[in-house]
């Protein structure tokens, strides 16, 4: 059902998510130095090694689904006992339903991890960005204008208001994400709660070094990463937007115009409540969250 409801959704949103990946090649989203950049690449790479870990797991457990009836029961067993208007037990229609099955399971394993890593790859963007934000409100100076006083201030005028306009398109991006996010994250995690705790009574009637135990395990490793993946991107961009007034603050503005001070209070001001990632605006994507949906009384 999670499945079918986020490729409902995502089909839906076709033009949003379009118009999402447009705005992030914007000029503006772009490493003004090697910092920013290193912030950028750093998040993204670790964002594709969580993936490269999450798909080998999906595929190992898929095989073992495959490997492990055999083993445990019989050669004419199958992944799943589906009901087949006809006898499934005879060669060849046998090996045709136990490929049909795997192959079937498989690609909508891929498929779901590719819409899994599209969003969460957008959310680490955003959260790089950010950081990248903190950084920059941290080192206005003007310092590296070369010439007066006055030039000083207005390279300094400069890089506060690139900062300005950076977190504004950074809102709207939340926002849009927000929107296209709302039902199958609020979906995924009530769904994805009862099924870990399913999983983990399931693993109670089972074999515990039984081949059966080894796929639930990797299942429930699967379904953890899955449901985790966003609320930790979710609160990489909760915690960091909620140190921008902070950081904007450490700028050195002490001796800086009347201007510059007025609208670093506004930002400070606008910067007060953190970017959030909703689902449904129920379930707010952070780790305190998590906990809470993943623990077992």
């Amino acid at each position: 059902m999670n499945y079918l409801v986020k490729t409902f959704c995502l089909v839906c949103n076709h033009d949003k998510i379009r118009k999402v990946l447009k705005e992030i090649e914007e000029d503006i989203f772009k490493p003004k130095d090697a910092h920013n950049m290193t912030i950028i690449s750093e998040t993204m790479n670790s964002w594709k090694k969580i993936f490269y870990f999450y798909i080998g797991i999906c595929v190992v457990t898929i095989l073992l689904w495959g490997i492990f009836p055999i083993i445990d029961y019989n050669e004419t067993s199958l992944p799943f006992n589906y009901w087949y208007p006809f006898d499934v037990t005879k060669s060849p229609v046998h090996e045709f339903v136990f490929t049909y099955e795997l192959l079937g399971l498989l690609m909508v394993a891929v498929s779901h991890v590719s819409m899994d890593a599209l969003m969460t790859g957008i959310l680490a963007f955003i959260a790089a960005e950010v950081d990248t934000l903190n950084a920059m409100l941290y080192s206005i100076s003007g310092a590296n204008a070369i010439g007066s006083y006055h030039d000083m201030s207005n390279q300094a005028n400069e890089e506060q208001l690139h900062s300005i306009l950076l977190h504004k398109k950074l809102k709207k991006l939340v926002e849009k994400m927000n929107e296209i996010l709302a039902v199958p994250l609020f979906i995924q995690s009530v769904l994805g709660a009862i099924i870990l705790c399913l999983a983990m009574y399931k693993l109670t009637k089972v074999t515990p070094m039984g081949g059966e135990a080894l796929t639930y395990i990797n299942y429930y490793i699967a379904m953890l990463i899955q449901l985790s993946v966003y609320f930790w991107y979710g609160n990489d961009i909760l915690w960091k937007s909620d140190d921008l007034s902070k950081s904007a603050y450490q700028c050195q503005w002490v001796d800086k115009k009347r201007s510059f001070k007025r609208n670093l209070l506004y930002f400070m001001l606008a910067t007060h409540d953190p970017l959030k990632i909703y689902g449904r605006h129920f379930v707010v994507l952070s780790m305190d969250q998590l906990w809470q949906s993943s623990s077992f009384p």
